[in-house]
């Protein structure tokens, strides 16, 4: 249990659902197969009757009533286990879906990687490499002490900063 949980009566009510649940989900299932035997067999009844009229009476369903209990028990009981076992699914989910995710993040770095440098290079060079008005005479500026120099250059004439990465 994690120490700084704000209820610490967390554990033992999550026991209390996981066992009500199940419990509530069972006894909903049951009422609504009584409701369901009782209501088709009412029809499989009407036409038994042979040419002589012998065979079984038929029969108006008289346990429609445990549908009616049966479909909210259900309800209740499948909420209780939602949250019962939202933990547990949570985890699986994450234990499945964390390595797909990483193996795609890496196809796609290891797919993306040379374009990525190319367009780095790009901007990093439309950022520090720049043209007077009037001249087509480029030239770039030094990151570390702002100082023009050639285009070409690879470190800077007033400082001796690398110009370019490479």
């Amino acid at each position: 249990m994690n120490k700084n949980s704000i209820d610490k009566n967390h554990t033992s009510k999550k026991n209390i659902l996981k066992v009500l649940g199940p419990l509530l989900l069972g006894i909903g299932i049951i009422f609504f197969v009584v409701c369901l035997v009782d209501f088709f067999s009412s029809f499989s009844s009407i036409g038994s009757m042979n040419s002589f009229g012998f065979g079984k009476e038929p029969h108006t369903p008289t346990k429609f009533w445990c549908g009616f209990i049966g479909i909210p028990l259900m309800g209740f009981g499948g909420a209780m286990c939602k949250f019962a076992f939202m933990g547990e699914v949570a985890r699986y989910s994450a234990e499945e879906i964390s390595p797909v995710a990483k193996d795609t993040i890496n196809y796609m770095a290891d797919g993306t990687k040379d374009s990525i440098r190319e367009v780095t290079k790009a901007v990093k060079e439309g950022l520090t490499s720049y043209t007077d008005e009037g001249s087509n005479e480029k030239y770039i500026i030094c990151s570390k002490c702002q100082t023009k120099n050639d285009y070409d250059a690879k470190f800077c004439n007033n400082c001796g900063n690398s110009l370019k990465e490479g």
